[in-house]
């Protein structure tokens, strides 16, 4: 059998539709994946996004816990020089009582782990803090030393889980800006 000019046209029209058509698959499956590619590149800078909205949040809340805190503490270190022990003194401190609540609140978001974790640390950290300064309120003779000290130790927990959400929030800002 011998090969016309039609025979190798047609030879040629075959394999340029076979090419076009592998074309085609290779452009569709390309577009595809850079699709796929800039579909998780957007997920997830929003999942960043949303994690530095959370830590802002935070820090927020902490920091108001910290100025209630820095308060009662001013409050604490002025009954102190005017005498050694409590008597008929009670600390009322709303502001604080409502920074406790709003950390409590502020656990049960869905926020990330790290943020929770400190969270939950700085809410526990004002409860015992709330808790001392309504003790004054039942205990009619309590040293300022003790309360203080106390008070001391909660505030500097709260300084410290404000730092973790600080760092967490700067190692997503950095993430953020590095694209």
């Amino acid at each position: 059998m011998s090969w016309h000019h039609g025979d190798w046209l047609s030879f040629a029209q075959a394999a340029g539709s076979i090419i076009a058509i592998f074309g085609a698959f290779g452009a569709v499956l390309f577009q595809h994946s850079m699709h796929v590619r800039h579909t998780k590149r957007v997920a997830e800078r929003d999942l960043l996004r949303d994690r530095y909205r959370s830590s802002t949040y935070a820090e927020a809340l902490i920091e108001n816990a910290i100025e209630c805190a820095a308060g009662a503490l001013r409050s604490i270190d002025a009954a102190a020089t005017r005498s050694g022990e409590i008597g008929d003194i009670s600390f009322v401190h709303p502001r604080m009582d409502e920074a406790e609540k709003a950390l409590g609140v502020a656990i049960h978001s869905q926020l990330p782990t790290e943020i929770t974790r400190s969270l939950l640390s700085a809410w526990m950290a004002a409860q015992q803090f709330c808790h001392a300064l309504h003790r004054t309120e039942k205990v009619s003779v309590m040293k300022f030393a003790n309360l203080k000290s106390f008070c001391q130790e909660q505030f500097s927990v709260l300084n410290s889980s404000l730092e973790v959400v600080r760092l967490s929030k700067a190692k997503w800002e950095r993430r953020l800006n590095e694209e």
